[in-house]
């Protein structure tokens, strides 16, 4: 999972901007408006979760957080985590809380610059991924010491902000998306072979988990969509007007997307109207991708793409960036299945969740009622 979202990162650095700096500079030196005037108030229900999220990012306990890292075992059925770091992460309750609480919220925006190309910056792929171990690691400190339905509360919430980051609507948010959903499941299914889940959070998870099946599971066919387009900005600036330069800038430019590799050599001695022909040849690849995608034949059309790509029916550039995005459909079936999976688990551990209930799992994400 962690080599699939390598080899799809092109910048992944978490920045923080002077904008933000100057904002809260001005905020802290801003007049009041009047006297007694009321702070401006937001229902809670129409705050937008990827500011809550950053926000709480920069309130964690840094020092909880590296802990929570350093113990991270989510695939160990006997994994314990230390009395100092279940100390640490009772004091940060109120942290926790707010992480569920912006995990239901309904609007979820983190105003990408899809314009930005492969250079898109995407920090808060980490803050969620950190999130995830935070609220993994609770669930299995409090399940240990009884109290099951606090503990799938924050397994649920998992579950919850993975479906926020699915609208992002670019594959490496998809795959960070499988990969907390898939620590989550691991977890679900730890607490419910120890007999740790009470009735209600396994019916509670049922739903959750449901959510997730949907047409487009993980929403990889909306990613290609746009990543397809992303892709012609960050290399069609590189190409159209450069002529006999096309290449070697276009070349240099792959470069600092961190790709190095015999396709990027190729291009750099390529004029204009051959590198504008890879340019097309990698649109034809997502197109063909896209109709490939979602078909009950998915893997033998994803195998004869590859075969085609490795034999240069797709050019050179696409070697660099096609195997990546197949083996992306290998993760995300995985996914599907660990979900039916642990549905199936959780189902045969009692009662079934009553249909009704399905809807309300809908209602906590988009709030519609």
């Amino acid at each position: 999972m962690d080599t699939t979202i390598r080899g799809l990162r092109v910048v992944w650095s978490a920045v923080l901007g002077a904008a933000v700096v100057s904002a809260v500079a001005a905020a802290a030196n801003a007049q009041p408006a009047g006297a007694g005037a009321a702070a401006p108030k937001v229902a809670p229900r129409d705050r937008n979760a990827a500011l809550e999220y950053m926000t709480l990012h920069e309130q964690m306990d840094k020092d909880m957080s590296a802990l929570v890292s350093e113990e991270w075992r989510p695939n160990d059925a006997d994994w314990v985590p230390s009395e100092k770091l279940s100390l640490m992460l009772e004091d940060n309750q109120r942290l926790v809380r707010r992480i569920m609480e912006a995990s239901r919220l309904p609007t979820y925006d983190m105003q990408l610059r899809y314009e930005e190309g492969f250079s898109l910056v995407v920090p808060h792929l980490g803050h969620i991924r950190q999130f995830t171990r935070v609220l993994v690691t609770d669930a299995r400190r409090l399940a240990l010491a009884g109290r099951g339905e606090e503990a799938v509360e924050r397994l649920t919430a998992v579950l919850r902000m993975s479906r926020h980051v699915i609208d992002d609507r670019i594959l490496i948010s998809s795959l960070v998306a499988v990969a907390v959903v898939s620590a989550s499941h691991k977890q679900a299914e730890h607490l419910a072979t120890e007999g740790l889940l009470g009735d209600r959070g396994r019916r509670e998870y049922i739903r959750a988990a449901k959510a997730l099946l949907t047409d487009d599971p993980f929403g990889v066919a909306r990613c290609l969509a746009v990543e397809r387009t992303m892709a012609r900005q960050t290399i069609q600036p590189f190409v159209e007007g450069k002529g006999n330069l096309a290449g070697r800038e276009l070349a240099a430019q792959l470069r600092r997307l961190q790709l190095s590799g015999e396709g990027v050599k190729a291009v750099s001695g390529m004029t204009e109207e051959e590198a504008q022909a890879q340019v097309d040849l990698m649109d034809r690849y997502y197109a063909a991708l896209l109709a490939a995608w979602g078909k009950s034949d998915t893997p033998t059309r994803l195998a004869d793409l590859d075969k085609r790509l490795q034999a240069g029916d797709f050019g050179v550039l696409m070697k660099e960036i096609g195997p990546a995005l197949s083996r992306a459909h290998v993760s995300v079936e995985r996914a599907i299945n660990e979900t039916r999976a642990i549905i199936a688990l959780l189902v045969a551990a009692g009662e079934p969740a009553p249909e009704e209930d399905d809807e309300h799992a809908e209602q906590d994400h988009t709030g519609e009622q």
